[in-house]
């Protein structure tokens, strides 16, 4: 049977798993969330799903001939158990990894280990044959992806002062690092930090 879904994941998804889950009301509602495994998507769909009861009013009923309503409602009845559909994956392309293009795989198993997670996992214990290394001068600029690159740079040794500036750019005016980056990286943490401290769009925790 083909499964399809509303949700198109992004390459940050990559290893979380597809859920489904349909709630009965009065009509039924089937939703569908990305999450790391079936606990996530359940407490997803109970914090962030169901119904807005908010629009449960006379705008769903029909008035027509004098008939005026009288009350409007929606009771829960029940809910299926949480239905895994799919894994995110990179795509079956050359460059899917390069260029983090993913897709759902509706065949693979839900507790099918992550290929990102297995990779970071043996560069961490010393695996290097997909590590680029690059020979920088003093001076060179480097552009890459830093959010969707595992990386590192040398540590510094002896006498002599380094100076790295990292320059960085959002599509978000209003979005500032995080409290645990902000301490992390600099130091400190302003109350701009907390004020706006807010999840990810992207999925990722920093």
């Amino acid at each position: 049977m083909t499964k399809t879904t509303e949700i198109y994941p992004m390459r940050e998804d990559l290893g979380k798993n597809l859920y489904r889950k349909k709630t009965y009301y009065t009509v039924c509602i089937e939703q569908d969330v990305l999450a790391k495994d079936k606990d996530e998507a359940e407490q997803k769909f109970l914090d962030g799903g169901g119904i807005n009861y908010d629009n449960v009013n006379t705008d769903l009923t029909t008035e027509n001939e004098g008939v005026e309503t009288y009350i409007c409602d929606a009771n829960y009845t029940e809910s299926e158990d949480t239905e895994y559909l799919g894994k995110v994956v990179y795509e079956d392309t050359d460059y899917a990894e390069e260029d983090g293009f993913v897709e759902i795989d509706y065949y693979a198993e839900e507790h099918e280990e992550s290929p990102m997670k297995d990779f970071k996992e043996k560069v961490l214990e010393g695996e290097r044959s997909r590590v680029r290394q690059l020979k920088l001068e003093p001076g060179d600029l480097q552009i890459f992806k830093g959010r969707f690159t595992l990386h590192r740079v040398t540590k510094v040794e002896g006498q002599k002062s380094r100076y790295m500036c990292i320059p960085a750019y959002v599509l978000d005016p209003y979005r500032v690092n995080t409290p645990e980056h902000s301490k992390a990286i600099y130091g400190k943490v302003l109350p701009i930090h907390i004020e706006r401290n807010q999840a990810r769009s992207d999925g990722l925790t920093d």
